[in-house]
């Protein structure tokens, strides 16, 4: 091979060199922009994480309310169970209560027909008395009449012999009796 080829070869050589290194300076722009995004990416995975460790701990927070909440609603429902055995137990009292009330329904509609029973007996008691009392009022406002008849005749006698005592006396002393 001639020194020209040789040559030739060198600067090709030179010339390949120059655009290898033009592409690996071309490579390197590209290796620094991918890692200029990989490092993008990270920060990004970093605020994601972060947001995650936010989400995460809201979420802890979430089901230690949830929690809570669980146990007051366990709470309510236990509350509420007491609630249902004291309405029953309540419910029990109320349906003995309306037994007695039937009860004295019951025995208060038997003792209404015997006062109306003794009511009607009463009214025939006060009409027979009504009738007997009436007599007797007319037959003592013919005694008293004739009391008072009596009365005035007794009067009148007790007049006359007044006078026939003072005309007795009135005699005995004409007489000298007295």
């Amino acid at each position: 091979m001639t020194q020209e080829e040789r040559d030739q070869i060198l600067l090709d050589l030179k010339e390949h060199n120059k655009i290898i290194d033009s592409k690996l300076a071309e490579h390197d722009e590209h290796f620094k922009a991918i890692e200029s995004k990989l490092t993008e990416h990270d920060e990004q995975f970093k605020s994601i994480n972060s947001k995650l460790e936010e989400h995460d701990e809201q979420f802890k927070s979430i089901n230690s309310k949830l929690a809570e909440h669980d146990e007051q609603f366990k709470s309510i429902n236990s509350k509420l169970a007491e609630h249902d055995e004291q309405f029953k137990s309540i419910n029990s009292k109320l349906a003995e209560h309306d037994e007695h009330f039937k009860s004295i329904d019951s025995k208060l509609e038997e003792h209404s027909r015997e006062l109306n029973s003794l009511s009607r007996s009463i009214a025939v008691i006060e009409y027979e008395h009504g009738n007997k009392i009436q007599a007797i009022l007319d037959v003592t406002s013919v005694i008293l009449n004739k009391l008072d008849s009596l009365e005035k005749n007794l009067e009148s006698n007790n007049k006359i012999l007044e006078n026939h005592e003072n005309r007795i006396w009135n005699l005995e002393s004409k007489l000298g009796i007295i």
